[in-house]
């Protein structure tokens, strides 16, 4: 009996196979699945779930019709997403029950084992989603670039290129930040940079990826980018203070997940911000990844609960995958 798990990002698409024991045997990755309603949205979803759940099943060496259900974690959950996700299913011939979710419930499931709190996911996008022991659920964020994305990678990325054009201007006095994202971009001139922005050439995952230029910054001492990421830590704040005040958690544990979190500065101050606008909040690194997550929803569609040996059998081994 195997289970399959699908975290689908905007940045990239992983799938997982793993047994009923909870051992992993089979992944692979595709590219992003979201964003489905843009030009050629529902063909490039087609292609990155098939692509990732094709290729963890024959990384597995797992036919399948041999599949007893299916966990999806998907940015931007649709109904249209979904409609693609069962086709794809069809067409590989699996017939599997399917868990589909938005990511934030699959991430959440993961980083809590199951347990009840709140995850703030700040990747390319963010979003925050809370959960009481009634089921109660309130997510707030999730709204895309256009509408939302406060304090993600791809917030932080544009201040940072703003904040890059203010000092080309002189309108900020000219530092090292400029220069910095000149390198990061291997161009000489802004002007260069912003016509490749423009284009398209430089697409939103890579613009989400200045945000670790924007924490090695900070740590050099860089005013604009510590303000950036202070900001940032402030805006995941509020989505979570947001979603916890709907739902019935007088002690509730909050985790994390997504690159954003890698800066050590956003922690830190999300960490002290959120303790003292929600008292008796309890800030907890993740106990696994979100595409664990998306294989415990799996293990719900097939009707299994995993036992505590089984979760933490995945946890380390997504953890060990994680460091590699």
């Amino acid at each position: 009996m195997y289970i399959v798990g699908v975290d689908g990002g905007q940045s990239s698409t992983l799938a997982l196979v793993a047994n009923s024991k909870g051992k992993i045997i089979g992944s692979a990755t595709a590219g992003p699945a979201n964003h489905i309603h843009e030009p050629g949205g529902p063909e490039r979803c087609r292609r990155a779930l098939t692509d990732a759940i094709g290729g963890a099943l024959k990384a597995a060496g797992v036919a399948a019709a041999d599949v007893a259900g299916v966990g999806m974690g998907m940015t931007g959950a649709r109904p249209l997403m979904q409609a693609i996700a069962q086709e794809v299913l069809k067409t590989l011939g699996c017939a599997a029950p399917l868990n589909f979710a938005h990511d934030s419930v699959s991430t959440l499931e993961g980083a809590l084992g199951g347990e009840p709190g709140c995850i703030v996911i700040s990747g390319t996008g963010s979003v925050a989603l809370a959960r009481d022991a009634s089921g109660r659920e309130k997510q707030t964020g999730g709204w895309g670039y256009l509408f939302g994305d406060e304090g993600s990678g791809w917030w932080i990325g544009v201040e940072l290129l703003r904040a890059a054009s203010r000092q080309a201007d002189g309108r900020d006095p000219r530092g090292f930040l400029l220069e910095a994202v000149l390198r990061h971009f291997a161009v000489t001139r802004i002007e260069e940079l912003h016509l490749r922005v423009y284009s398209g050439e430089v697409d939103r995952p890579q613009i989400a990826g200045l945000a670790k230029l924007a924490d090695q910054l900070a740590k050099e001492g860089d005013p604009s980018a510590c303000a950036i990421l202070d900001r940032a830590s402030e805006a995941l704040v509020e989505l979570a203070a947001s979603a916890l005040k709907h739902v019935d958690l007088p002690h509730p544990l909050v985790s994390y997940a997504g690159g954003v979190w890698k800066s050590d500065r956003v922690l830190a101050n999300f960490t002290k911000g959120i303790t003292q606008l929600v008292p008796g909040a309890n800030v907890v690194a993740p106990l696994m990844s979100p595409a664990g997550g998306a294989l415990l929803l799996g293990f719900k569609a097939a009707n299994i609960s995993p036992t505590s040996e089984v979760r933490r059998a995945l946890a380390e081994q997504l953890k060990e995958s994680e460091k590699s």
